[in-house]
């Protein structure tokens, strides 16, 4: 997918920058190999295009779907579905048991959620592997947050858990979590249903340029996500970012990224 993402203007928006930012991504399935990650993986697209169907007759800014507000999260949001079709279940002491084909989606940190207040202490977070990749040059703002536009089964369970960070100066691959409603202990997500919404913060248009990840490129990306959990799992996100910016990491990634480009 290379695709070119030019934001719609009209006179409720301001004129947007003709400028163009180049985001890097790949299929993402660390565990396995990158061919395996682009089989399984389903094609994205843009939220724009996909609900122009829910548009109306009714008079602009006089409806939800006309709002500019509305619009502006629209914009430069791309929805991902998910890949297969799963069962999780928790046991009685928090464990997710999954078919054995499966165990590569879950993650180990899955389980009963960890906390002092009692409205959570009888809830279940679960994190799915297999969500894409993105990397950008410059500073540039990810937004993850759950597919309200569109009626997905997921939601009797329980909840995608919103976030966002600054590709430009992070590298890690999306993952797919969910909070689970109080005393429910169970989730099916449907293949090919909406798991996710992907915003992209930025006032240019989006070239989006797919990437091969190698052993260097994942390399990178588990060093990231690993120092976060153990080592380094009380800094703030800047301070990540700062020692992801010092020693030419960012730079080697880069060139290796180019080096990989489809």
């Amino acid at each position: 997918m290379n695709d070119l993402c030019a934001k719609n203007s009209d006179k409720f928006e301001d004129t947007l920058s003709q400028e163009t930012t180049t985001i890097y991504w790949s299929a993402w399935t660390p565990s396995s190999s990158w061919a395996f990650a682009k089989l399984i993986q389903k094609n994205f697209r843009w939220l724009s295009q996909d609900s122009i169907g829910l548009h109306t007759d009714i008079g602009r800014g006089q409806h939800l779907l006309g709002c500019p507000a509305h619009r502006s999260v629209k914009s430069d949001t791309l929805i991902l579905d998910f890949p297969i079709n799963i069962h999780v279940v928790f046991d009685e002491v928090g464990n997710p048991i999954v078919e054995n084909k499966y165990n590569n989606f879950i993650n180990k940190d899955s389980g009963r959620t960890s906390t002092h207040d009692d409205t959570m202490s009888n809830r279940y977070a679960v994190q799915f592997k297999g969500a894409p990749i993105f990397f950008c040059e410059e500073s540039l703002d990810i937004e993850l947050f759950p597919p309200y536009m569109h009626n997905v089964s997921s939601t009797q369970y329980g909840a995608l858990t919103a976030g966002k960070f600054d590709i430009g100066q992070w590298f890690r691959p999306l993952y797919i979590d969910y909070m689970l409603w109080n005393n429910v202990r169970e989730i099916i997500l449907k293949e090919d249903e909406p798991c996710m919404y992907i915003k992209f913060h930025t006032n240019k248009r989006i070239k989006l340029q797919e990437f091969k990840y190698n052993d260097f490129i994942a390399s990178v990306a588990w060093a990231c996500e690993n120092i976060s959990k153990t080592y380094k799992d009380r800094q703030s996100l800047q301070q990540r970012y700062d020692l992801f910016g010092k020693d030419s990491l960012k730079k080697a990634l880069l060139q290796e990224i180019k080096k990989n480009l489809l």
